[in-house]
C-alpha cells in the first residue's frame, strides 16, 4: 500500500469517526431536549391534577354564570334507585311531582326539598351531568338495625336495576342552579 492510499484511508476513517461522533452528539442532544420536554409536561400534568377540584369548581361556576344562573353548592350523599316497588312506592314509574320517570330525574331528601331543592330545578352532579329534581326520597331508611332519617342526600334514577344495585353511594358536591 502506498503512502497516498494510507493517507486516503486515514482521512476517510477520520471523516467516518467524525460523522459518528457528530451524529451521536446530535442524537444525544435531541434525546436530552425530549427528556426535558417530557419532564416539563409531566410537571404540568401534576399541577393540573393537583388543581383539579379548583378548576372543576371554576368551570361549574362559569357554566352556571353562562346560563345566567347562580349555583348553590351542597355536599350530599349520592345513591341510585330504579323503578321497582321495593325501592320506591306502589307507583315506581311515577315521581312525587306526578311525572313519568326519566333518566335525567333525581330524588332529593326532604331536608333539601325544604330549603329550596324543589321540583323542576336543575342540579349538576359531577360525573353524572345535569339532572332535574322531580322526586322525593323516603323520610327514613333502615340502617344498622334501626330507622334513620335520610338527610343531605340525592338519589339518581336509572332504568337499569343492576346498575342501581351495584352503585356504591358516595359523598359529592351537587350544584343547584337557581
Amino acid at each position: 500500500m502506498t503512502n497516498y492510499q494510507i493517507r486516503v484511508i486515514s482521512i476517510t476513517f477520520t471523516i467516518v469517526i467524525a460523522f459518528i461522533v457528530f451524529d451521536f452528539a446530535i442524537t444525544s442532544s435531541a434525546y436530552n431536549r425530549m427528556a426535558n420536554r417530557i419532564s416539563m409536561l409531566e410537571a404540568q400534568v401534576e399541577d393540573i391534577e393537583n388543581n383539579h377540584a379548583e378548576l372543576k369548581a371554576d368551570y361549574l361556576y362559569a357554566k352556571a354564570e353562562m346560563l345566567g344562573k347562580q349555583a348553590r353548592i351542597q355536599t350530599v350523599l349520592a345513591s341510585m334507585y330504579s323503578p321497582e316497588e321495593r325501592q320506591t312506592d306502589s307507583t315506581p314509574f311515577q315521581t312525587a311531582s306526578l311525572k313519568r320517570v326519566r333518566g335525567d330525574y333525581i330524588a332529593v331528601s326532604r331536608d333539601l326539598f325544604a330549603v329550596g331543592w324543589t321540583f323542576g330545578k336543575k342540579v349538576y352532579v359531577p360525573g353524572h351531568g345535569m339532572k332535574q329534581i322531580e322526586d322525593l326520597m323516603g323520610k327514613y331508611k333502615w340502617q344498622h338495625g334501626k330507622w334513620v332519617e335520610i338527610t343531605n342526600s340525592i338519589d339518581l334514577f336509572s332504568f337499569d336495576h343492576s346498575e342501581a344495585y351495584s352503585f356504591t353511594p358516595y359523598t359529592t358536591e351537587a350544584y343547584l342552579l337557581d
